[in-house]
């Protein structure tokens, strides 16, 4: 099996390391790549093969929305876990909070991010199969589209739960469509 890469970007470099250190133990065919600055993970992208990113969105020079941003334009379906203590800053970001895997507010909980990074590692091997096992470009086509549709929807569940107000019927409306289409999804992948 092909070691998978995670990358972690965050001007805190005792968090930085210390996240490093618990994923270590726990994801052993892991490597996990760490960078103190947006710039600096950039530089490295291209070049690596990178399955999953996490990072801070408060950070100097270059903050994380600005770094997805620009991932985003090489990479779209590459999932990024979010780690904030401020979330106020994604509400002047709708642009970007579609390609968000999950956001969590610091200070974190591991076993929570543990999880999430698992869950992500597991999209991004769907969506970015080894070159050998992917299929027809029309069934590459279907997943990109479905892709699409289940980031769409998840935008309009962060919208709705970034409201005060709530709207309850709109939210499960959301979530059925979102269950819907990992179904699918799920169904294509057993295939």
């Amino acid at each position: 099996m092909k070691q998978q890469l995670i990358a972690i970007v965050d001007d805190d470099a005792i968090a930085l390391e210390s996240i490093k250190m618990c994923l270590s133990k726990d994801l052993h065919d892991t490597e996990i790549l760490t960078y103190t600055s947006g710039f600096d993970f950039l530089k490295d992208f291209s070049n690596k093969d990178i399955q999953l990113i996490v990072t801070d969105l408060e950070m100097p020079a270059m903050d994380g929305v600005s770094l997805i941003r620009e991932v985003k334009s090489f990479r779209r379906s590459i999932p990024i876990v979010v780690l904030t203590g401020n979330h106020q800053i994604l509400n002047d970001a709708w642009d970007v909070q579609k390609y968000i895997f999950e956001i969590l507010i610091k200070p974190v909980e591991y076993k929570q991010l543990l999880r999430i990074i698992k869950d992500g590692l597991a999209c991004s091997e769907f969506y970015n199969p080894p070159k050998e096992s992917r299929t027809s470009l029309d069934d590459q086509i279907a997943s990109s589209k479905l892709l699409d549709e289940l980031l769409n929807l998840n935008q309009d569940l962060r919208k709705e739960a970034f409201k005060q107000v709530l709207n309850p019927s709109e939210i499960i409306r959301l979530l059925n469509s979102q269950q819907r289409l990992l179904r699918v999804i799920s169904n294509k992948r057993s295939r």
